[in-house]
């Protein structure tokens, strides 16, 4: 225990002054004069008695001594004036060395530690402005810094050992390091099992993390996106602090708008786990594509074994036909691009007519039972996974619906994710049970679109959930017609055709069940739709509405909905199964699982060379809902420009080079769309541009494919070489595409 202290551990006052005393004096014990400079650093109430004792001279007095000893400052001798008076002159002059050392420490022990900065080669970025680069500046990212990554992949690293990634392009400003506030681009956190807590404000949400891994996202337009891998995260509204949502994982992520709206995403991928290869990787062409986050990257450089190597974690392996195999020189240093590898490969594509010559997403092969739900279970619906399902789909529902199939007294909607595929007969049933309530009905139907929420408009009318093939049936207390329908996309989608049936089909309790027969054997544009009913103890169905064609092909889930105040019933049984073609057998030269390309925003880029003397328009990559669509393609035209087409709703949209490029040489061809523009660029220049709104463009399409198809009515296949193709399911920035070419070029 110090001399000064007390026994209960404070310090003893007059104990304090009376080493005072003997310091100005001269004649403290030099450990004494030690104990008393401890007891000084750790006690602001020692201070305070020091401020009061003789103007701090005692501090001061301690201080001037070591000083002096050190040869700091001068040995007290003979003097004209008192020595007391030339002591405190020194004391006085010390007291700065004191004062500025306690204040200084105060200060820095309350400044947090700096991110440290680590960024794929090739990356751009800049902080305040000031562009940096990788391994020639070493400098922090402090708090007030704004961090902007035009393209590729930067990670911060605070000293808990908390990671954060920015994927560009994207903007961060952190006012304090645990509080970023993300502009535009995808930031993940990882707290890394530390203590740290993060929250990260967006413009219009605060989303607060608890041991967590996760992203958030703010697109150019629409609602902000939280990605939860692990742990969990609290949503708040930005203006009115409200929560909106606690999220743990399940392996979706969420849109999530200002005033409360969620609506479920596809999980991003998690870039931690490959993250210390990203950054180790080598300037090059490859690193440069990698850096951008594409969600396919296929490099055609072994394919062998008839599979194409997907560069991007968990992406999906395409597969080639035998006619296309990878063995051609792609660009190589001593053509140029400085920025590939000597033994960089491309595929040859000899415009022979098969299904795919490369393939990068094929529509589902649907067989037998899709979805099956018995209605015994325990709890809410919303989540939970049906009694079979051969997608992994889980519920997506409101609150009146329980997973015992009860009904509460309120509208709203259950459905699963689904997207019909060509060639199928599915056949979707409910059965509906005690159903009760004036002015309450249960729909069965196919629709576009899944919400949680519970309101009159998410019942297959309007809204979120759009009925395209649907039907209702009204309780025994009802005063109107049972109704079946077709739906449109406009205001009022489901109900722009509807017939009335026989209510007689409803027994006395209000049991019914419900059947409606989609057929797509026909193709694209030929999908029609047959409704039925029976009662429960009749064997055979009755049909209630004839077969009718679509008015809108857009299907994305299937499902339940229900409305009224008064309504009560319950559900004992829904299923989906589909009936196809004998003939019609799984392909071992397509890629095994359907793409997510994306009409609403996305990107593609790759490599071809072509040689002059082209006669015809060629195919090269493609998109659509099934092998003959081409709702988004690149082309080339018999003069041999290049095109980018578009299915745009009421006018469709094309872009072309002003230049052809069938000369012999490799070229780099790029598309960026969004539903505000579509950009389409020739050797890393921006060739075509188009405003034009698309904001009603959606939807999802898992055909990919290049060199086209002898499905295909508007152009041939491809004669040519092609290499290095990546997708991306958001738009690209001129920048990004400019960035990819330079560094083709080694720049």
């Amino acid at each position: 225990m110090n001399a000064n202290d007390s026994a209960g551990g404070d310090f003893d006052v007059s104990a304090l002054w009376s080493a005072l005393e003997e310091l100005e004096e001269g004649t403290l014990a030099p450990e004494k004069r030690d104990e008393l400079m401890a007891l000084i650093a750790r006690s602001t109430e020692a201070q305070a008695a020091y401020m009061e004792y003789f103007e701090m001279a005692a501090m001061l007095q301690a201080e001037a001594a070591i000083q002096t000893e050190q040869g700091n400052l001068p040995v007290v001798g003979q003097s004209q004036l008192p020595i007391r008076f030339f002591r405190r002159a020194i004391f006085a002059a010390a007291a700065l060395v004191i004062l500025g050392a306690i204040i200084a420490s105060m200060f820095v022990a309350k400044q947090p530690v700096p991110l440290s900065a680590d960024a794929a080669e090739g990356t751009l970025w800049s902080v305040d402005a000031e562009p940096r680069e990788r391994g020639r500046d070493n400098r922090k990212v402090t708090a007030g810094s704004i961090v902007q990554v035009k393209s590729g992949t930067l990670r911060l690293r605070a000293g808990s050992g908390a990671e954060m990634v920015i994927q560009g392009p994207a903007r961060v400003s952190f006012p304090q390091l645990d509080k970023p506030e993300l502009s535009h681009g995808w930031l993940w956190i990882d707290s890394g099992g530390s203590e740290n807590s993060f929250e990260v404000a967006t413009p219009k949400l605060l989303v607060r993390d608890i041991g967590t891994r996760f992203a958030v996202r703010v697109p150019k337009e629409g609602p902000a996106e939280v990605h939860l891998i692990e742990g969990k995260v609290e949503v708040f509204g930005k203006a009115d602090r409200k929560k909106i949502i606690t999220l743990t994982p399940e392996g979706r992520g969420f849109a999530i708008s200002g005033d409360g709206e969620t609506t479920g995403l596809s999980l991003a991928r998690d870039p931690f786990p490959e993250l210390a290869d990203l950054l180790a990787a080598p300037a090059n062409y490859a690193t440069t594509v990698s850096g951008q986050n594409p969600t396919g990257y296929w490099r055609l450089g072994d394919g062998a074994t008839g599979a194409l190597k997907n560069e991007t974690p968990e992406g999906l392996t395409g597969r080639h036909h035998p006619s296309a195999a990878p063995a051609a020189i792609g660009p190589v240093p001593g053509g140029g691009w400085l920025g590939f590898g000597d033994g960089n490969r491309s595929a040859h594509l000899t415009g022979k007519a098969v299904r795919a010559p490369l393939s990068f997403g094929t529509t589902p092969f649907h067989e037998g039972v899709l979805f099956r739900e018995d209605f015994k279970g325990k709890g809410k619906l919303d989540d939970a996974e049906p009694d079979a399902s051969s997608s992994g789909a889980k519920w997506i529902a409101a609150p009146v619906f329980g997973k015992d199939g009860e009904l509460a007294p309120r509208e709203g909607s259950a459905t699963l994710a689904f997207v019909p595929v060509e060639g199928v007969v599915y056949t979707l049933d409910a059965s509906v049970r005690w159903l009760k309530g004036a002015g309450s009905w249960v729909a069965l139907g196919f629709a576009n679109g899944q919400s949680r929420d519970t309101g009159v408009h998410n019942r297959f009318i309007t809204n979120a959930v759009v009925g395209r093939a649907w039907m209702l049936a009204r309780s025994i207390r009802s005063n109107g017609s049972h109704k079946a329908f077709l739906g449109t996309s406009g205001t009022n989608g489901g109900l722009a055709d509807d017939s009335d049936w026989d209510g007689t089909l409803s027994a006395a309790e209000g049991d019914i069940d419900l059947r409606i027969v989609l057929d797509t054997s026909g193709g694209g544009g030929t999908w029609k739709a047959t409704w039925f009913a029976k009662r429960p103890d009749e064997e055979s169905y009755q049909m209630v509405r004839e077969t009718t064609q679509l008015l809108n092909e857009e299907i994305r889930s299937v499902g339940l909905a229900t409305n009224g105040s008064a309504t009560s019933g319950r559900i004992t049984s829904f299923s989906l199964r589909a009936t196809r073609a004998a003939s019609a057998e799984p392909r071992t030269d397509l890629a095994a699982a359907p793409a997510d390309a994306n009409r609403k925003e996305g990107a593609v880029s790759f490599w071809i060379r072509k040689e002059p003397g082209a006669r015809a328009r060629e195919i090269l990559w493609t998109a659509g809902e099934h092998p003959a669509d081409n709702a988004i393609r690149f082309q080339l035209d018999a003069d041999g420009r290049a095109g980018f087409f578009m299915e745009n709703g009421r006018f469709d949209l094309l872009l072309t080079t002003e230049n052809g490029i069938a000369d012999g040489k490799w070229h780099h061809l790029a598309a960026s769309w969004s539903p505000s523009a579509v950009n389409f660029y020739l050797d890393g220049r921006m060739a075509a541009r188009s405003t034009e709104f698309r904001g009603m463009q959606q939807g999802i399409l898992t055909e990919v494919q290049f060199g086209g198809s002898p499905a295909s009515s508007v152009g041939l296949p491809f004669t040519g070489w092609v290499d290095e193709i990546a997708q991306w399911n958001r738009p690209l920035t001129p920048v990004e595409v400019q960035h990819q070419f330079r560094s083709a070029k080694g720049k």
